[in-house]
C-alpha cells in the first residue's frame, strides 16, 4: 500500500513539476524568418531582454545600421510576412532607415505600418527592425534588410 502511495506522489510530483517548467517558456529569444513570395531572410537578433527559470539576460547589439552582415532579400512585394519560431504575445513596433543611412547609426527612423505579423514594405532599399515582446520571457529586437523593386518601385 506505501509502495502504491509512493509511486502515485512521485508520478503527480513529475506531472506537476513538468507542467510548471513550461510557464518559464523559452532559453532564448526564437528565430524570426520574414517571408515574400520571391523568397526569405533570417532575420539578425538584436538587443534583447530575456528570463528563463531563474536566469535573466541582458544582451546589447550594434544599431541595425552599423552591421554588415545582411542577406537582402530582393521582391516585388509590397509587403512581407513575419514567421517567429514562436509567435510574441505582442508586436511592439516595427521601424526602418533607408539604406542610403547604413554605417549612419544617428538616422531617423521611419515608422512601418503592420497588422499582426504582416508588415507594409516600402519601395526601395531599407533596414527593418522589429521589437516584439512574449509576457513570460521578455522582449526582443530584430533586423534585416529588403529591396523591393519592379512593381514595387
Amino acid at each position: 500500500m506505501m509502495k502504491r502511495f509512493v509511486c502515485m506522489l512521485l508520478t503527480v510530483l513529475c506531472i506537476v513539476g513538468l507542467t510548471g517548467c513550461s510557464r518559464f517558456g523559452m532559453k532564448s529569444p526564437p528565430k524570426l524568418v520574414v517571408k515574400c513570395s520571391d523568397g526569405s531572410v533570417s532575420a539578425i537578433l538584436g538587443t534583447y531582454s530575456w528570463q528563463y527559470m531563474n536566469t535573466g539576460v541582458t544582451a546589447d547589439a550594434i544599431h541595425p545600421l552599423d552591421n554588415n552582415n545582411y542577406k537582402i532579400l530582393e521582391t516585388t512585394d509590397t509587403a512581407a510576412v513575419l514567421e517567429f519560431a514562436k509567435d510574441p504575445d505582442s508586436i511592439l513596433n516595427v521601424i526602418c532607415w533607408s539604406d542610403t543611412f547604413l554605417s549612419s547609426s544617428d538616422a531617423e527612423s521611419e515608422k512601418v505600418d503592420f497588422q499582426d505579423n504582416t508588415i507594409q514594405l516600402k519601395p526601395g532599399g531599407y533596414i527593418y527592425q522589429v521589437a516584439a515582446e512574449w509576457d513570460t520571457n521578455g522582449t526582443a529586437y530584430y533586423s534585416f534588410y529588403i529591396k523591393t523593386e519592379g512593381d514595387a518601385a
